[in-house]
């Protein structure tokens, strides 16, 4: 109750730059629009991180979208992303006094 709700951010390292959207909605769904120069970060197999996404989406019950808008170097996508999903998480998050204890919905309740 009393959150934002949505979240978005743009964050750029180095040649990469990531985007992503969510919304606290209660309905879990994940648009995953990656792609990796390199399947690997040294011994990390980044085919990995599609499914901590999947997992967050599900577990809260969000809607999560994740792309690379361009990047080369497999550690700068992976460290854009997070960065970004980190900042557009912490906003959706964050408390509205304008909201108050009301749920943000239209229809006056988030599933879940």
């Amino acid at each position: 109750k009393g959150i934002v709700r949505f979240g978005s951010a743009y964050i750029p390292l180095d040649e990469s730059l990531s985007r992503v959207v969510l919304d606290f909605s209660g309905r879990p769904s994940l648009e995953y629009n990656v792609k990796y120069p390199r399947s690997r970060i040294g011994e990390f197999d980044v085919d990995l991180l599609h499914e901590f996404f999947q997992g967050f989406a599900n577990e809260a019950r969000c809607n999560l979208h994740l792309e690379l808008l361009y990047g080369q170097e497999p550690h700068h996508v992976v460290e854009a992303l997070f960065k970004a999903f980190a900042k557009a998480a912490d906003f959706a998050g964050q408390k509205d006094p304008r909201i108050g204890r009301a749920v943000p919905s239209t229809k006056g309740r988030l599933k879940g």
